[in-house]
């Protein structure tokens, strides 16, 4: 597999129904309804339901994965979505979630990944640009 093509599209929702938020059910079904809209192949998904509030989900795609997690308390939802496949494809996925969540404000980033790979040796280099430790690196 080429990893020319990996987009990483990152995506806070703000403004979201509280309620919807609080759904896990219908936060699965957005999710794989997007991915099946978009064209990308759904596998399985796992979910898990926060008490007092909260939900994070996750379906595996063939091509990665679309995640998303919740803050229902602030109306507040993070989404990835991680695609191998076309770039465009990764978007109609977000375009999908986009209309069904109905946020009032939302921030996109696209992470190219793939193409800046380090090497395990200039890892300790780029880690300490983030204030990290080698200890951190390790479980």
């Amino acid at each position: 597999m080429s990893t020319a093509n990996l987009a990483h599209i990152i995506a806070d929702f703000e403004g979201v129904s509280r309620t919807l938020l609080d759904d896990a059910e219908q936060l699965v079904r957005i999710l794989s309804d997007s991915a099946r809209c978009a064209e990308l192949s759904p596998l399985a998904s796992c979910v898990h339901k926060f008490l007092p509030a909260g939900v994070s989900a996750v379906l595996i795609i063939a091509e990665s994965h679309i995640s998303i997690h919740t803050w229902p308390e602030e109306g507040f939802a993070a989404v990835d979505i991680f695609s191998c496949g076309a770039k465009d494809k990764a978007f109609k996925a977000l375009g999908f979630i986009r209309q069904h969540l109905a946020p009032s404000e939302v921030q996109v980033e696209v992470v190219t990944r793939g193409r800046t790979l380090v090497s395990a040796s200039k890892l300790k280099v780029a880690s300490n640009e983030h204030g990290l430790s080698e200890s951190d690196l390790v479980c």
